[in-house]
């Protein structure tokens, strides 16, 4: 795992163990950075990551990837679900996300998006080219890999809604996201199903 970006991944864990403390009323962080740090380092070893770089149709920028192959040898092993963070955030901000996802059997994809991480920089324009973008992720991760299906989770609302409008003809099989209407659902866990309808 490239830890250079270690200190977007504290941050991003900084903020998940406060939600933590306060919707359990405790004062422990729950999320151990280092044993993460260590599956991922665990699956570079095993050539089980890919590190990919995808040039978006909209104005040939290139957006820096992840491909992450699981362990566990299982029926979902032919799945991908793409993971897209949120603003100021980068790839490896989902990675206590991805990592359930892994455990599931599924191949994980997650990328930064524009003017995030590694990707090229270029205007942000909060879901309006991104959008283009993640089509764009999808169609090379589909004919690259030819997965049986395909998931998307998206990190806030407003991608996830822009996205899903945009990409109905990509057949993507299953939309998550972190913001549900309902208010936020902290833990991906119960919300990735065993197998993609």
């Amino acid at each position: 795992m490239n830890w250079s970006t270690k200190t977007d991944v504290q941050t991003s864990i900084e903020i998940i163990n406060d939600k933590i403390k306060l919707t359990k009323g405790t004062n422990k962080n729950k999320i151990n950075v280092v044993a993460y740090q260590k599956y991922f380092n665990f699956l570079e070893k095993l050539g089980l990551r890919e590190e990919l770089q995808v040039v978006t149709t909209y104005d040939e920028l290139t957006l820096g990837a992840t491909l992450f192959h699981p362990l566990l040898i299982n029926k979902n092993n032919n799945k991908i679900i793409v993971f897209c963070h949120g603003l100021t955030n980068n790839r490896w901000s989902l990675f206590y996300t991805m990592h359930l996802a892994l455990q599931r059997g599924y191949q994980v994809v997650s990328y930064d998006a524009r003017n995030h991480g590694l990707s090229g920089k270029s205007a942000t324009t909060l879901g309006q080219i991104e959008a283009c973008d993640l089509q764009d992720i999808i169609t090379w991760v589909k004919e690259k890999y030819r997965p049986e299906k395909i998931g998307l989770y998206a990190s806030f609302r407003l991608h996830y809604q822009l996205s899903k409008n945009k990409l109905n003809r990509n057949k993507i099989n299953l939309y998550l996201c972190r913001y549900a209407d309902h208010g936020e659902f902290p833990f991906l866990g119960d919300y990735i199903p065993d197998n993609l309808r």
